[in-house]
């Protein structure tokens, strides 16, 4: 299960996660509330699943929380880059996250007819 700060907050739906944080809602404060708030429910929710875990990018990140906030940074974090590459190659620590566990690299991407993004796993998801 993901948390995915990138676009936009959504429903929570096991194929997107507990949903997004939007980008356009500049209030770094009513953002923080608003993870904050569903910190319970992550909570419940690993009682079912192992973990859940943060799916970000340094710039959403920061502009969504802003740049000092690390409360979620004991969370398993899934870098997307555009790197092409499984490969910490130009990652910088954001989040209170020194390096991410994961990382996903490629956009749909097509293979074999199917299309999807391509990720890797680093550390197996250990926090």
């Amino acid at each position: 299960f993901f948390f995915q700060a990138e676009d936009g907050i959504r429903d929570v739906e096991r194929s997107r996660g507990l949903g997004d944080v939007y980008k356009r809602q500049a209030d770094n404060k009513k953002n923080r509330d608003y993870i904050e708030g569903i910190r319970t429910a992550m909570e419940e929710m690993e009682q079912c699943y192992k973990t859940i875990n943060i799916f970000t990018r340094k710039n959403d990140w920061e502009q969504i929380f802003g740049a000092d906030y690390s409360e979620f940074k004991h969370r398993v974090l899934v870098w997307d880059t555009t790197s092409k590459e499984c490969s910490t190659k130009g990652y910088i620590p954001f989040g209170g996250w020194k390096n991410p566990n994961g990382i996903q690299y490629e956009h749909n991407k097509e293979i074999c007819g199917i299309k999807g993004d391509i990720s890797c796993i680093l550390n197996a998801f250990q926090r």
